[in-house]
């Protein structure tokens, strides 16, 4: 039972680390996410939609 322990343990070290190591690399995307999930929020909804370039990617187009 305790080799079932160590092991268990070790899948769980090695999957909490992958979820760290992904967030890390979908970082980016993941703020995005959450800038749109509250994009409409009662409290920030003036700020969010005065400020878009900083939430969102946006490339400025000439007229």
């Amino acid at each position: 039972m305790r080799t079932f322990g160590k092991w268990l343990g070790r899948v769980l070290l090695v999957l909490i680390l992958a979820l760290v190591a992904f967030g890390l690399w979908k970082r980016e995307e993941i703020t995005r996410l959450l800038a749109v999930n509250s994009l409409f929020s009662e409290d920030k909804i003036v700020s969010n939609f005065s400020h878009m370039d900083r939430a969102f990617l946006t490339t400025p187009v000439s007229r």
